[in-house]
């Protein structure tokens, strides 16, 4: 077991490498595994950008948030900032992919822009997607040959910024197209709601762990909370809430240095030993036992 205090996790950055600035990147995933050494990508880090990960010829393991998710060909992985990742130890030799990275900076130009990025069926610092496995991801995986082939091209007119973020426009609204099919969601409404409850939790779940206060506040009743939390996650209502506050205390212990008295405090908790027994209930080990397996990771 590691100690009780490992080092943080880093955050990672995103780094201009195109001749024209832009804070998106597109290359392949054998590229970007020659790049950087086995310890800096084996290793959990925290980033700060983006990560759309399009397999073409698998498999590929991935851990994002503590959940390590295999994709095989034709699947696509994605990643959004403030979660943790490592990638594969062992990749397969055979292993083909594209990896698109880029900043919000770079993609949202409107609302429209922001709406995407928002999807429950897509990225999310917590509760998205981490591997789309379907059929429907076709559309999508052409879209990010198309965007890999104009980002390739080396265009240096004022018009290549525009024409990147149009092509990583489609491929993402692709993308979400085929979550929601897989999703089978009742209506947009539906969709829609969940969103707004996926991202009220995020803002609040130190605050309060009670459906009742989330179901006032959205203007919803508790049995529909179940019924949305249940389509798209298995979970009900107050596990999906539970669930968020464990991945914080999850990534905090092993992003940084605090005390389970302070994460405590950070996440709601009046007294430590509080924490200890939710974290224990719901995970079946404690803080101090996670901290020291992903202190040696």
């Amino acid at each position: 077991m590691g100690s009780s205090h490992p080092e943080p996790i880093p955050v990672i950055a995103f780094q201009k490498r195109s001749e024209v600035r832009l804070e998106l990147e597109v290359l392949s995933l054998a590229k970007l595994l020659k790049r950087h050494s086995q310890q800096e990508l084996t290793r959990p880090q925290k980033i700060a950008f983006f990560h759309l990960i399009a397999v073409t010829m698998g498999p590929y393991r991935h851990s994002v948030d503590f959940h390590t998710v295999q994709a095989d060909s034709g699947d696509l992985l994605l990643v959004a900032p403030g979660q943790i990742q490592s990638f594969d130890p062992n990749p397969d030799p055979g292993l083909q992919g594209t990896v698109v990275v880029f900043t919000e900076a770079f993609f949202v130009q409107d609302a429209a822009n922001r709406r995407i990025l928002g999807s429950p069926s897509l990225f999310g610092s917590w509760g998205g997607r981490i591997c789309l496995q379907t059929q429907s991801t076709k559309p999508a995986q052409a879209a990010v040959e198309a965007l890999a082939a104009e980002y390739r091209s080396g265009d240096k007119d004022d018009l290549r910024a525009e024409i990147l973020r149009s092509r990583l426009n489609t491929t993402l609204l692709l993308a979400d197209r085929a979550a929601r099919l897989t999703e089978h969601w009742i209506s947009n409404d539906d969709f829609r709601d969940y969103a707004r409850f996926r991202d009220e939790v995020d803002r609040r779940f130190a605050r309060t762990r009670k459906v009742t206060d989330y179901a006032v506040a959205l203007g919803l009743s508790e049995k529909v909370l179940n019924r949305l939390t249940q389509q798209a996650q298995n979970l009900d209502a107050k596990e999906f809430i539970d669930a968020r506050v464990v991945l914080e205390i999850r990534r905090l212990l092993v992003h940084t240095s605090l005390s389970v008295k302070e994460i405590a405090a950070a996440v709601g908790f009046g007294e430590p030993t509080n924490l200890v027994k939710f974290y224990r209930h719901r995970t079946g080990t404690t803080p101090q036992v996670f901290r020291g397996e992903w202190g040696n990771t």
